[in-house]
């Protein structure tokens, strides 16, 4: 999805603040989009999530709920919007957060 129909989408639900930050990121690279978010003004919980954005998306892909969100593939393809996230680290990453269930199998012999 290009960024500028993410853009217009924001301003048809009335979301201006949003839309403005999504304008602002559009010209700009994943580390140049990091460092915006960064320099905001809340520092505190939001600098620590992006600091460690592969484990919360790690874990908020394992939360039970996250259909809430968007499931999976909602919190995969918001990731993917925001450009912050590398691919292949995004991959390993999601590899590592769903390895329990496939290791299980493998060697305790769980049949689902």
């Amino acid at each position: 999805m290009p960024i500028t129909v993410l853009e217009r989408l924001l301003v048809f639900f009335r979301m201006r603040r949003a839309a403005a930050l999504v304008a602002r990121a559009a010209p700009l690279s994943g580390e140049d989009r990091l460092n915006m978010l960064l320099d905001g003004p809340s520092k505190g919980k939001l600098a620590r999530g992006l600091k460690y954005r592969y484990v919360a998306m790690a874990l908020a892909v394992n939360t039970p709920g996250n259909s809430f969100i968007g499931g999976g593939g909602g919190i995969m393809m918001m990731a993917g919007l925001s450009g912050i996230f590398s691919p292949i680290a995004t991959f390993i990453t999601i590899a590592i957060a769903v390895s329990p269930v496939p290791l299980a199998v493998m060697f305790l012999g769980l049949q689902i």
